[in-house]
């Protein structure tokens, strides 16, 4: 089962890659229209920022409830454990974008993406599935609702590819990078 803490270990993996590679904590662009209980400090442009741990911790049960199901937990606890920048990282030497919610109101917007996805899926008489990471415009990452296997889709067709078997497997072998190129 996929857990907070294993998405905590990779959080500090990522951090320590930015202090010993940049000498900082992570960076992203401030946009003060989105503030962000991860942002520390206002630079410019910039803001440096750490991933925060969601407290109370928040649900997708409400996307579930869209689709009269529930959510697979290990999707749940990806997306409601902590509040974060996306991070790029390496999969198997290939770059992707995890993506995450950078506050409550982005969190908000994120589920209603969820269930735009989830409708596609439904309308296409296809598997409910849920992204979770970008490989580029066409190509992503999604949880199986109902099995938890990670697989790559491609925006416009029906085949799917099992990547991991579950999310805890893909975070076994995933690496924080950078960037992804």
């Amino acid at each position: 089962m996929f857990s907070k803490e294993i998405l905590a270990a990779f959080f500090d993996t990522y951090v320590e890659l930015w202090k010993s590679e940049r000498d900082s904590l992570p960076m992203a662009g401030f946009d003060k229209e989105w503030p962000s209980p991860c942002t520390r400090e206002v630079l410019g442009e910039k803001a440096s920022w750490l991933p925060v741990e969601r407290q109370p911790k928040g649900s997708l049960a409400g996307v579930g409830d869209g689709f009269d199901t529930i959510i697979h937990p290990d999707l749940d606890t990806y997306f409601s454990s902590y509040f974060s920048d996306n991070i790029k990282a390496h999969f198997q030497d290939k770059p992707l974008e995890l993506l995450f919610a950078w506050s409550e109101d982005d969190f908000t917007r994120l589920q209603e993406n969820l269930i735009g996805h989830g409708v596609a899926k439904q309308r296409a008489r296809q598997d409910l599935t849920f992204f979770f990471a970008l490989i580029d415009d066409d190509r992503f990452l999604s949880i199986e609702n109902q099995s938890g296997r990670v697989v790559l889709e491609v925006l416009g067709s029906r085949k799917t590819t099992v990547i991991a078997e579950s999310m805890t497997d893909l975070f076994a072998e995933l690496r924080p990078a950078l960037n992804a190129t």
